[in-house]
């Protein structure tokens, strides 16, 4: 107990990091080309214990991304062969499915002057169309998306490699067999979170377009609030799995369970750093030649800086999720435990006991007696 002017005081007692869902992680081996040395050589010539140029953080993924900017940009031009599909779809698609649903049927002339019969068109209507069109939107863009997918696995193998500071003599074989190995995974999870954003935005579409109609009933406030209550942590399971995809040594149902540890174990970070990252996503709405130059910016910039902060984001989750496993799985048996059958066991006494029922009794011996020859 601690003193102070009042007297003893209780001190806390620090709570031992725990790691939930410990049963169902698997701790995986590292995909590298060649193994980690134990020592290195510093600036002063001396031989010293090994540490990384990068940090297994988002931290080290900025620092990574600002050391390599020219190496991630050619990795972006190689991810714009992915891309272009959204890049079209975005620079027409998305402006000719606003057009047709805002103003066709309109009629705004109705009973002003002759040839113009008929009843004026209600706004509420219009802006109704106008929110309905936004589904359709998302529906027309499920194909880029899962294009963009594939070229995520690519993009996702450079950054690994520039993380871990392993060379890169041409950006386009890194990224061509990250795809090959790994395209079907990232288009299960990136189609899989998808999947969830569309319902969220269906969701609020609908409960938008019946308050403009002001048919809007408790039921579809409901239904929004839950879909965002229920849809929202479950965009963190995806997003952790393509931050571990080419990095770590797992089978699809390992990596399943450890994406699933990870992302109740690392909620908080993960959902920030979501977040943040759909910010410039909601920008591209704003106005069709603001999106246009916007998507540039993020094939060129955008998409591999991301890159290279979750892929920062999803080692150092990682590496904590296996320190904690490796602490809780090395601790102590309790020595007062009851064992199956039996007594406890004291730890200090243990080993004067045993020596003790083990030693054979002494017969006695007369010392006068002389031994035999």
């Amino acid at each position: 107990m601690a003193k102070n002017q009042y007297g003893f005081k209780a001190e806390k007692t620090k709570k031992e990091p725990k790691l939930l869902c410990k049963n169902i992680f698997t701790v995986g081996n590292e995909l590298r080309e060649a193994p980690v040395p134990e020592t290195m050589v510093n600036q002063e010539g001396k031989t010293v214990p090994y540490v990384p140029k990068y940090r297994e953080s988002i931290k080290g993924g900025y620092s990574a991304y600002k050391d390599n900017v020219k190496v991630m940009l050619k990795a972006g031009l190689y991810f714009l062969i992915f891309f272009a599909a959204m890049f079209v779809f975005v620079a027409y698609g998305y402006g000719a499915i606003m057009d047709r649903f805002t103003l066709s049927g309109a009629n705004f002339m109705g009973n002003v002057g002759i040839g113009y019969p008929g009843v004026i068109s209600d706004m509420g209507e219009i802006y109704a169309s106008r929110l309905q069109a936004y589904n359709y939107v998302f529906y027309f863009a499920l194909p880029c998306i899962f294009l963009i997918s594939i070229g995520m696995a690519g993009l996702f193998n450079v950054a690994k490699k520039l993380i871990w500071n392993e060379p890169i003599k041409y950006v386009a074989k890194p990224f061509f067999s990250g795809i090959a190995k790994n395209w079907w995974k990232y288009v299960i999870f990136v189609m899989l979170g998808t999947g969830i954003g569309l319902a969220i935005g269906t969701a609020l579409v609908n409960l938008l377009t019946k308050i403009e109609l002001g048919v809007a009933t408790a039921g579809d406030y409901c239904g929004c609030v839950f879909s965002f209550v229920i849809g929202a942590p479950l965009c963190v399971f995806p997003m952790v799995a393509i931050t571990i995809i080419p990095s770590y040594k797992l089978s699809f149902g390992q990596l399943i369970k450890d994406s699933f540890v990870i992302s109740v174990n690392r909620f908080v970070p993960y959902a920030l750093t979501g977040i943040i990252s759909c910010v410039p996503l909601a920008l591209l709405f704003i106005n069709g030649i603001f999106a246009i130059i916007l998507c540039i910016v993020l094939v060129a910039f955008g998409f591999p800086l991301w890159a290279m902060l979750w892929t920062g984001l999803g080692h150092g989750s990682y590496l904590k999720c296996v320190y904690l496993y490796e602490y809780e799985s090395s601790k102590k048996v309790n020595p007062y435990q009851k064992k199956e059958g039996g007594k406890a066991d004291i730890v200090g006494k243990t080993d004067n006991a045993e020596k003790k029922q083990n030693k054979k009794p002494q017969t006695y011996v007369n010392p006068k007696k002389k031994k035999k020859k």
